[in-house]
C-alpha cells in the first residue's frame, strides 16, 4: 500500500481515505469484469470528490509522491 504523509497533518485522514478509494478503484479497474461496473463508477467518483476536497498544495504533493514529479 501506498503511504503518503500529508504537508499539513489535518489533512492526513482525508489523503488515507483518497488512498483507500483510489487503490479500490485500481483492484477493481485490474479485475475487468463488465459486472464491477458500478463499484468502479462508485469508487473512482468517491475518490474524486475526497481529492477535490483537498487544498491544491495536498493534491499536487499527492500528484508528486505518486508519480515521483
Amino acid at each position: 500500500m501506498i503511504t503518503i504523509t500529508a504537508i499539513n497533518p489535518k489533512y492526513q485522514a482525508l489523503i488515507n481515505r483518497f488512498i483507500k478509494w483510489d487503490k479500490r478503484y485500481s483492484d477493481i479497474v485490474d479485475a475487468t469484469q463488465d459486472s464491477m461496473s458500478a463499484p468502479q463508477a462508485n469508487a473512482y467518483e468517491k475518490a474524486a470528490c475526497i481529492f477535490v476536497d483537498l487544498p491544491k498544495r495536498e493534491q499536487k504533493n499527492i500528484q508528486r509522491q505518486i508519480t515521483g514529479y
